[in-house]
């Protein structure tokens, strides 16, 4: 008797432990990680019991009106669901205090009724981008692979701003007091038109707050095309026992085409990233004062697409995106303009580079030197020697690969080494806007 009464309590404890299970309610958690909510996109997660979620919705709760966000239905099974959502300001809502309410459904499971539940956190809407004033920005031709600058204001909320173009972003810095701005809210940015960008790309001047809004005004411009070079260039086995091989540890089995694949491919990218790394950061004030000076030599090669060919075979094609120079071997190289050394070692394919800061993300390379007589962090005044000419990395002879970036990207240096081209298209266009924003800041 004292066994079925015990086993009559048990069964009816697991009756009840399944009853609550199947008629158990849904459970919500907001991923919101601050109370003022901008464009951002939060997520919301449900959890249903039982046999999982019948339903869900998300709403905006105003002081003036409710707004549906999202809805769903779901098929018998599902248990879980993350449903992201953004708040868009052309729906009705307003700025200000605010809920966004959430609720759900699920199912009863045969057993019980449906469980339902509803979760509210308060916010603070806030979904007004930054304001953006363009000061001064081109309406003439930009070149292809060519640079340019662009002077706008932002309002104080700005916590990023800068010129998108395609999938390139170029900073804009404070021109306070890095290019003697008295206004703290304007910002420069140096911009390329990028080699790789095609035709037809938007130019914008973007700028975003701290919790993501983000406003983006677009600048009228005309496009200069600048078609690039294509060459073809045959290796020889020589080159790749000579030159090559010594930059990887190959092991014996590899075939002269697979250690020229290796060098040219991988190689070649661990060096952009590596150049890419040291760029990412710059000085923010204008080091460089007028044009830069042209490194002497004859120009053997400029921005060209190279064909690759070994033993008659197509192997590869890559950019060479800056300028070769030749004259006498060692001959020396110098500072293109004021700046600091912020590389000064061996690059890979490159050889032994200098890479010098002249800031707000110009920069200048200087590549395949025999020697280094700058290091990293000196400062370097324009005409010091640097250097000197060489054949190390991937040189075919002894010369300079010289190039200037902007915003991390490589750009001709034509327009740079010219004097009219720098004085009209970016100094004047500095001085006007200072002289329309309050005038040159003046240091206490």
């Amino acid at each position: 008797m004292r066994k079925k009464i015990l086993l009559t309590v048990v069964v009816a404890l697991l009756v009840m432990v399944s009853l609550r299970s199947c008629a158990r309610g849904p459970e919500i958690k907001f991923s919101i990680d601050s109370e003022t909510v901008g464009t951002q996109p939060f997520t919301v997660r449900f959890s249903g019991g039982g046999e999982g979620l019948r339903s869900s919705t998300v709403s905006y709760v105003g002081k003036y009106s409710t707004i549906l966000l999202e809805t769903k239905q779901y098929p018998e099974g599902v248990k879980d669901d993350t449903v992201t959502i953004s708040l868009n300001p052309f729906s009705g809502i307003e700025d200000g205090p605010a809920e966004i309410r959430a609720t759900a459904e699920t199912y009863g499971g045969g057993i019980g009724s449906a469980g339902s539940a509803s979760k509210t956190r308060k916010i603070v809407a806030d979904l007004s981008p930054p304001k953006i004033t363009v000061i001064s920005a081109t309406e003439e031709k930009i070149l292809h692979a060519g640079s340019g600058v662009i002077i706008y204001k932002v309002s104080p909320d700005a916590v990023e701003s800068g010129v998108r173009i395609g999938d390139k972003f170029f900073k804009g810095h404070k021109a306070a007091p890095g290019a003697g701005f008295s206004d703290e809210d304007v910002r420069i940015s140096f911009f390329s038109y990028p080699h790789a960008v095609t035709e037809g790309e938007t130019v914008l001047v973007t700028a975003t707050d701290a919790i993501g809004n983000k406003r983006n005004l677009p600048v009228s411009y005309n496009l200069e095309r600048n078609p690039i070079e294509e060459t073809r260039i045959d290796i020889t086995d020589k080159f790749i026992r000579t030159k090559m091989l010594p930059l990887i540890n190959a092991s014996e089995e590899m075939s002269l085409k697979e250690i020229f694949l290796v060098v040219n491919t991988r190689i070649r990218l661990v060096n952009k990233k590596k150049i890419d790394r040291v760029l990412s950061r710059t000085a923010e004030k204008i080091m460089w004062e007028g044009a830069f000076l042209r490194p002497v030599g004859a120009l053997q090669a400029a921005f060209q697409k190279r064909n690759y060919f070994h033993n008659g075979e197509a192997l590869d094609t890559q950019f060479h995106l800056g300028y070769d120079l030749a004259s006498q071997k060692r001959n020396p190289v110098r500072a293109s303009n004021n700046g600091v050394v912020v590389f000064a070692d061996d690059l890979g394919i490159y050889g032994n580079t200098i890479i010098i800061d002249h800031g707000m993300g110009v920069a200048t390379l200087y590549s395949h030197l025999s020697s280094m007589s700058a290091h990293r962090g000196d400062t370097i005044a324009k005409g010091d020697k640097i250097g000197t000419t060489g054949a190390t990395g991937l040189a075919f002879g002894d010369h300079l690969h010289f190039g200037i970036y902007v915003g991390g990207v490589p750009v001709s240096p034509v327009q740079w080494w010219d004097g009219f081209w720098v004085r009209t298209r970016i100094t004047e266009n500095i001085e006007d806007a200072r002289k329309a924003t309050g005038g040159v800041r003046r240091e206490k």
